[in-house]
């Protein structure tokens, strides 16, 4: 699935359909349609791909949820980790139903932080990339309070820059 600029979020059937890119497929079915969205993505990604379609913990470069996200997230605490690789943050969650959310940093809209009570009792937080509407929501259940923070300005920094390299938007246009 993919959120497109321009498409309103209603749940008629056409609307759903142009949002899905690949219904069901391989890791490599996967690298294909990847490199056709996001030009060498998958070459930067590299392992991290496959870590975040079926690792968990450290695996591939993920930043993992601390132990203690397992008073919010039992079953999945070890699967939910976030990376960020080339102008491209992943993030990783779930364990009976995987997600892998990749959100090219030239396209971020804003980056928020969020802490309840329990969160802040666990020094926890979440962490939300926000993008154009549409089925697809970026959001870290969990990450550590200081990782979050950390995360919170690496990433607001790297989608500046990106944002301000990226003429994808100029159709046709020569690169200079």
């Amino acid at each position: 699935r993919i959120n497109i600029a321009g498409h309103s979020l209603s749940a008629n059937r056409e609307s759903v359909q142009r949002t899905i890119v690949l219904p069901v497929g391989t890791a490599d079915d996967v690298r294909r349609v990847l490199e056709l969205l996001l030009p060498g993505a998958a070459p930067a990604l590299g392992e991290a791909l496959d870590a975040g379609l079926g690792g968990r913990g450290a695996d591939g470069g993920f930043e993992p949820a601390p132990r203690r996200a397992a008073w919010l997230h039992p079953f999945a605490w070890r699967r939910i980790g976030w990376l960020e690789r080339d102008g491209i943050a992943a993030i990783r969650r779930g364990v009976l139903v995987r997600g892998l959310v990749l959100v090219p940093l030239a396209r971020l809209q804003s980056v928020a932080v969020q802490r309840g009570p329990l969160r802040r009792m666990l020094r926890l937080s979440s962490l939300r990339l926000h993008t154009v509407t549409g089925p697809v929501t970026a959001t870290l259940p969990v990450i550590d309070e200081a990782g979050a923070t950390a995360a919170f300005d690496a990433v607001a920094r790297e989608a500046v820059e990106r944002a301000a390299l990226d003429t994808s938007h100029h159709w046709g246009a020569a690169d200079g």
